[in-house]
């Protein structure tokens, strides 16, 4: 019998809040929709086999015209390590140019490791842990910082360009 242990780390990546939002009420909305794929791509280093947009909702009956995007980035570090980045947009787009939409943008992101060992048998129960907490503290760990610190960095440029992009005042993010 083959049993199998997953240990999961996984570090949100804007700590310590859950996610960014950003809230905007002018001119063009889906402005920032337009950018995003170039963004994306620039900035995380992917290649579009890595972004994915699995829900993508526009009414064109109503006016102003509702929207719901959600895009993702999904890539793995190394052997161990992935990251997801997931920006949810949700706003309305009105039909004459010269008024206002509104839009609320959601950035979340995390950074995950999985650490797999077989306990078929009970040498392996053994020497997992035995291994596995040195490797951390001493290798992983300090690798996994630079990571997120990565990430975070990236997750800011991409709040810069949004904020860029729609003419919204930079400011700093707590």
């Amino acid at each position: 019998m083959d049993l199998r242990l997953s240990n999961v780390i996984r570090d949100e990546i804007p700590a310590p809040r859950e996610y960014i939002q950003i809230d905007y009420k002018g001119p063009n909305p889906m402005a920032v929709y337009h950018r995003l794929d170039q963004l994306m791509k620039t900035i995380w280093e992917v290649k579009g086999t890595n972004m994915f947009e699995p829900d993508f909702r526009w009414d064109i009956t109503a006016d102003p015209r509702p929207f719901f995007i959600h895009l993702f980035v999904d890539k793995g570090i190394d052997k161990l390590t992935s990251f997801r980045v997931d920006i949810k947009m949700q706003g309305s787009q009105p039909t004459d140019p010269t008024k206002d939409g509104v839009l609320r943008i959601e950035i979340h992101g995390w950074l995950e490791t999985k650490f797999d060992g077989f306990l078929g048998n009970p040498i392996n129960k053994f020497l997992f842990p035995l291994f596995f907490f040195p490797y951390m503290a001493g290798y992983y760990q300090p690798r996994r910082r630079r990571y997120l610190e990565w990430h975070k960095r990236r997750i800011d440029r991409l709040v810069d360009e949004i904020r860029t992009t729609l003419k919204i005042p930079s400011v700093p993010i707590p």
